[in-house]
């Protein structure tokens, strides 16, 4: 995958905007549903991969929400706008590029096969519907597909309710 990049930024840009899209939004729900775990690993990641894209921003405010989380504390509605507000400003600068950057795009339609996905995702949701172990070999699978982070989570967790509802938000988010 690295040859078709102009640089390892490149690389981790695309990955970005693919896997953290829908991050801001899973996180709110986290906290709507006092799933604090994810929300905090939500704000976890964040954190190290704003630090990684020099995005100081994002990295700090996402650190303070991570830190706050790990005492039991919810953080503040400023906060929550805050990391919306940098995570929208990054999604559409990171867009912007990758939209003008002709490998980058065909690398990003090349990866993602929506015959493929939708096959995958009907076997999942039945493997899921039926608390059935084996749906932890789909993992390498779905690594292929963009924003699959919070459903893999659910997966190693074996939350496959929670599964079942990653799954249903991604197949409308990727329409398919």
């Amino acid at each position: 995958m690295a040859d078709i990049y102009n640089t390892d930024m490149d690389a981790m840009y695309r990955d970005f905007l693919r896997n953290q899209s829908g991050a801001t939004e899973l996180f709110k729900t986290s906290l709507h549903n006092q799933d604090f775990k994810t929300a905090h690993r939500i704000a976890h990641t964040l954190k190290s991969l704003a630090a990684l894209m020099n995005e100081a921003n994002l990295s700090n405010i996402a650190r303070k929400i991570e830190d706050g989380l790990r005492r039991d504390k919810e953080p503040t509605k400023l906060e929550i706008q805050e990391l919306e507000y940098e995570m929208n400003r990054i999604l559409t600068g990171i867009a912007r590029y990758v939209e003008k950057n002709p490998i980058l795009k065909a690398a990003d339609n090349a990866d993602f096969d929506k015959f493929v996905a939708t096959k995958l995702f009907n076997e999942l949701a039945i493997g899921l519907s039926q608390k059935r172990g084996d749906v932890l070999d789909t993992i390498d699978k779905l690594q292929t597909i963009p924003q699959t982070d919070e459903l893999i989570m659910a997966l190693e967790d074996f939350e496959f309710e929670k599964a079942l509802i990653a799954l249903k938000q991604l197949r409308q988010n990727l329409e398919v």
